[in-house]
């Protein structure tokens, strides 16, 4: 995290900024990151863990698992799902006690659960970066 970055106190969020904006591309690197907007200017980083893609109106839960120690996806089932939501729009972004759910209009939704004591996700943009700690709690940061 860089210096220049001013903490707020730890907050509850209800709505994220990604609401409104395209997945514009996915990435497979030291985390699995999501770029949304039109010149990708959000960014969900899910760190190294488990993370659900419910797939249209709920019908089936994958379980997706990244890890960089391994250089690929673990289970690769819900990948070309996951890839196959590039330029759907989101509709719901929202956090509640640490939980991330990030809903598409194809009624695709990713969920995200907080780590134990680990970072499990953020997002960054062009104003703020918003992270889940160890345990759920929410910290914002100015960019």
């Amino acid at each position: 995290m860089a210096s220049n970055m001013k903490h707020r106190e730890f907050v509850v969020i209800r709505n994220l900024p990604l609401i409104g904006e395209t997945l514009q591309a996915v990435q497979f690197d030291v985390s699995v990151v999501l770029y949304f907007g039109v010149e990708r200017e959000y960014r969900l980083r899910i760190l190294e863990q488990e993370f659900e893609l419910h797939t249209g109106a709920g019908d089936e839960t994958v379980q997706i698992r990244y890890s960089a120690w391994e250089g690929s996806p673990v289970a690769s089932n819900g990948l070309p799902e996951l890839v196959s939501l590039i330029n759907q729009p989101v509709r719901r972004s929202r956090s509640l006690d640490g939980q991330l759910a990030v809903e598409f209009d194809l009624d695709y939704q990713i969920v995200v659960k907080p780590g134990g004591q680990y970072e499990s996700w953020s997002i960054e943009g062009p104003v703020e970066t918003i992270f889940c700690l160890g345990n759920g709690k929410i910290s914002v940061a100015r960019n």
